[in-house]
């Protein structure tokens, strides 16, 4: 059973509990945390609260949330995360954080996906890449994580409000949105593929090349992983790459 929500707006109690109520039979809830093609951030505590009303567990996807903004896992039965994008590690690992309960005896489930069988052999029953465990516990261990998500915050909220005086929007609702992505919305008669490359000539990099924003003609910028303020002030480029667009 999926639950759909418009693009920039997050999930809403109300509708998860209704198909919680209409639907019988359902175990677990699995939901994106932060989706990253809209910016949104889904309310964990909200879910959370909803799962517990009808006795369910709850899943996580937080694979773009985990490293780059406080996570509470505490309600969340399982949750995933890669050694990439927000820890800013080498990609290349996945990773499953699961309650003490998770036990293997599903003999049709394959080895590489039976958490409790990893559970068994404490945690790492194949062979898997020594450099990238080692790279996964510098980045754990080297981060000062309540700064970068202080930042990211405090960056993302600064360039939202340069975004606005300009005449353009952010695709994501102020109560959902994600602190360390900001999705722009252009107007129709600017090509976001045009400004992305405009704003790549004046040493502005921002994500504009996946085919989700060049069908939406949205354009993101993104603080994830280890990041330096922006010394340039993106509105500045944006109004001028508009302009240049559009003569």
């Amino acid at each position: 059973e999926v639950l759909r929500a418009a693009w920039g707006k997050g999930f809403d109690y109300d509708a998860v509990d209704r198909v919680l109520r209409d639907t019988p039979g359902i175990r677990w809830v699995w939901f994106v945390h932060c989706e990253t093609s809209t910016g949104v951030l889904n309310n964990i505590a909200m879910l959370g609260e909803v799962c517990k009303q009808h006795d369910l567990k709850l899943c996580l996807d937080g694979i773009s949330s985990i490293g780059s903004c406080e996570v509470d896992l505490n309600n969340v039965y399982l949750a995933t995360a890669v050694s990439g994008k927000g820890v800013g590690s080498l990609p290349g690992l996945a990773m499953v954080f699961c309650r003490d309960d998770v036990v293997s005896g599903n003999s049709r489930l394959p080895k590489y996906f039976d958490l409790g069988y990893y559970k068994e052999k404490q945690g790492i029953p194949f062979t898997i890449s020594s450099n990238a465990i080692y790279a996964l516990n510098a980045a754990v261990k080297n981060g000062n994580w309540p700064v970068r998500f202080e930042n990211a915050r405090q960056w993302s909220e600064e360039i939202r409000k340069e975004i606005e005086e300009i005449g353009l929007s952010v695709l994501a609702k102020k109560h959902c949105r994600a602190p360390h992505i900001t999705t722009i919305v252009l107007p129709e008669t600017i090509s976001s593929l045009d400004i992305g490359k405009l704003l790549e000539d004046e040493g502005v990099l921002v994500s504009y090349r996946s085919e989700y924003l060049i069908e939406k003609n949205y354009i993101q910028i993104c603080f994830m992983g280890e990041c330096q303020k922006p010394t340039r002030i993106i509105s500045h480029y944006l109004r001028e790459a508009i302009g240049l667009a559009v003569s």
